[in-house]
């Protein structure tokens, strides 16, 4: 056991982190401002309890509001696995301040078809609030149904807005597809179809979060994947060394008789595996200095080949470099690129992505 090995394990750990500005992207999605504090305060009696909004840490005005985001625009928007982004959603609910309340997926989105033609669009809007709600926010920006018979819009924004839950919103849009007979006085097709689509993130969030709280659950995100990927990494090497210190030269210098002294040895490495803690290990420089220039220099050539058909960072630079896969750059395409992929897994990851953030700055 040589340890060579090592670097390939690691990938799956950096598989998993994430950057500071991503997870902003992230809280900005699951943080979207609302009107409840303004809606509070205009009609408020009382002066005396409108303070600055930067002080309002613990007063909180907005009870919550249901959200969803699409699963595949989030994924493909921040390059992150869908798993990765539950994990992320799981540490805001499981923060002291419980700061989303995860929900089981839905569909976002909603269409309404009508056979009949936009009159019966018309008419059908006339009987279904929600269906009315959602073509006067279209028609507010600028969207006009006089020779359209079909319409598409967020419907669990739609129900939020309306104060309403999105279950009975989407059994009353399903509801429109059937009809009373007027013959027999039983259920027959109205001519209108809907579709539900799109699955995406379900949870109820606070819209009225100041700078100063967004700050602080940003640093908290960050400090919690930083933590876990140091974690991570220092039990894997922990692990090494055990095997290393226990190991034998050959099979045969073990395969007759049993080493106890080897095997309490690493009972007990094992369990410090499990118990143990451990900040990342610091990088050398001259580690750095070492694959500066032919680092550099790969990063270059990638941005001049790849730049302007995507949109290039630091990480997306480094994973490929490393062979790890995301959803913007899946090792199925890039894998065939072998000139970039796996081309500098020699290299310490965090010091690949230090040098492809730098000097992407500088060509930009």
């Amino acid at each position: 056991f040589q340890g060579k090995d090592l670097n390939e394990l690691r990938r799956h750990t950096h598989g998993n982190t994430v950057d500071r500005f991503t997870l902003r992207k992230l809280l900005q999605k699951v943080f979207k401002k609302c009107r409840c504090r303004e809606v509070h305060e205009k009609f408020s009696q009382d002066e005396e309890n409108k303070t600055d909004e930067n002080d309002k840490n613990t007063d909180r005005i907005c009870g919550g509001h249901e959200r969803a985001i699409s699963i595949e625009d989030c994924v493909m928007n921040l390059d992150i696995r869908e798993e990765g982004i539950y994990t992320l959603l799981c540490y805001l609910e499981l923060h002291v301040n419980r700061w989303v309340d995860i929900l089981s997926p839905v569909y976002t989105c909603c269409q309404v078809k009508c056979y009949g033609g936009p009159l019966q669009l018309q008419q059908v809007s006339k009987k279904c609030p929600p269906l009315a709600v959602a073509i006067a926010k279209q028609k507010l920006d600028g969207v006009y149904f006089a020779n359209s018979n079909t319409i598409e819009f967020p419907v669990v924004e739609i129900s939020d807005s309306m104060g309403w839950e999105s279950a009975p919103v989407k059994r009353e849009l399903r509801q429109l597809q059937w009809s009373i007979s007027p013959a027999t006085g039983g259920p027959m097709r109205s001519g209108v179809m809907v579709e539900f689509s799109n699955l995406g993130f379900h949870f109820r969030s606070a819209g009225d979060l100041t700078d100063n709280e967004l700050d602080e659950i940003l640093d908290f995100l960050f400090e919690r994947v930083s933590r876990q990927e140091s974690n991570e990494l220092y039990q894997l090497d922990l692990l090494s060394e055990a095997l290393r210190s226990v190991s034998f030269k050959s099979y045969w210098m073990c395969a007759d008789d049993g080493d106890e002294d080897r095997s309490n040895k690493l009972k007990k490495f094992i369990e410090e595996f499990f118990d143990n803690e451990k900040a990342d290990v610091q990088v050398k420089q001259r580690n750095i200095e070492t694959v500066r220039f032919q680092f550099l220099s790969d990063v270059r050539q990638f941005y001049n080949l790849y730049g302007r058909e995507h949109t290039l960072t630091g990480r997306s630079i480094s994973r490929i470099f490393h062979g790890i896969g995301s959803p913007c750059f899946p090792a199925e395409t890039w894998g065939r690129v072998r000139r970039f992929w796996r081309s500098n897994l020699h290299v310490d990851f965090n010091i690949c992505l230090k040098l492809a953030s730098q000097e992407l700055l500088k060509i930009r």
